[in-house]
């Protein structure tokens, strides 16, 4: 008898839990900030080709203390400016049908750091650029606009997408009948926000903004996959001085949120 009656109590309770699972909402929201990046970032490649290692080296050592010194006369810091990614290679020449089975002998070395400056007053960017090229940079290989506090933009984000949720929420209940009670699940999608896309008035170097990842024609530039990344390939003074620095438009920032809520019948 306690038995049958333990099984009943338990069959109420399951029951009764089940019907109290299945009186939710689901809903999601999306939120978006727009905000006007406050660092640039350079990346170059420091190549130099000698015959001899140590004579490789010793001009691209050259070569990077050249761009310190620009970088202190346009007023950054030293921690403003990195080097690193150090690749030494040799470089032979072309194999004929007469190099066959000889041992091969470099007739030259490649010497190549990367290096990153990063800028907070834009209106530097082009005189910087100038000035690299004079003393004998050759590759400019990306510029990117970014946000040094992107994460109290993001909390805002978030904060918004979550009231967002509670407004749809609510808002949908009071459609039906019922009323929105506690949240019982939150869940977020993370968003990639770090980089700067979506650049306006009139594009980075000359070239106007574009959907998707075309690239302008005639004009140094190409999306990464994301789309949100602008590189540059330029060559010579005469590319520089054609450029068109312009204002980088505003960074996206994104957050989606999910939100299930225990939803009850009005009293």
């Amino acid at each position: 008898m306690c038995k049958s009656l333990l099984s009943i109590l338990s069959l109420i309770l399951a029951t009764g839990t089940l019907a109290a699972q299945e009186r939710t909402i689901t809903v999601t929201a999306m939120s978006q900030i727009k905000v006007v990046p406050d660092e640039a970032f350079l990346d170059f490649r420091l190549e130099t080709r000698k015959t001899e290692l140590m004579q490789a080296k010793k001009a691209n050592d050259e070569l990077a203390l050249k761009v310190f010194a620009i970088a202190k006369k346009h007023g950054l810091l030293s921690s403003d400016v990195s080097v690193f990614d150090m690749d030494v290679s040799p470089v032979y020449k072309k194999n004929t049908s007469e190099d066959e089975g000889q041992l091969k002998t470099p007739i030259a070395f490649r010497y190549l750091r990367s290096m990153q400056v990063r800028l907070v007053n834009f209106e530097t960017i082009e005189p910087f650029l100038v000035d690299c090229y004079k003393v004998g940079l050759e590759d400019l290989s990306g510029l990117s606009f970014r946000l040094s506090n992107q994460r109290d933009h993001q909390f805002r984000a978030r904060e918004l997408a979550v009231t967002y949720c509670k407004e749809k929420a609510d808002h949908l209940t009071e459609l039906t009948g019922m009323k929105v009670g506690r949240p019982i699940s939150i869940q977020e999608s993370v968003e990639r926000n770090w980089e700067a896309g979506g650049f306006g008035g009139g594009g980075v170097f000359g070239a106007s903004a574009m959907n998707g990842k075309e690239s302008a024609p005639d004009k140094p530039l190409r999306f990464d996959e994301a789309g949100t990344y602008v590189y540059v390939s330029v060559n010579s003074l005469d590319d520089i001085q054609d450029l068109d620095l312009v204002a980088p438009g505003m960074i996206e920032i994104n957050a989606k949120v999910t939100v299930i809520y225990e939803m009850s019948l009005k009293n």
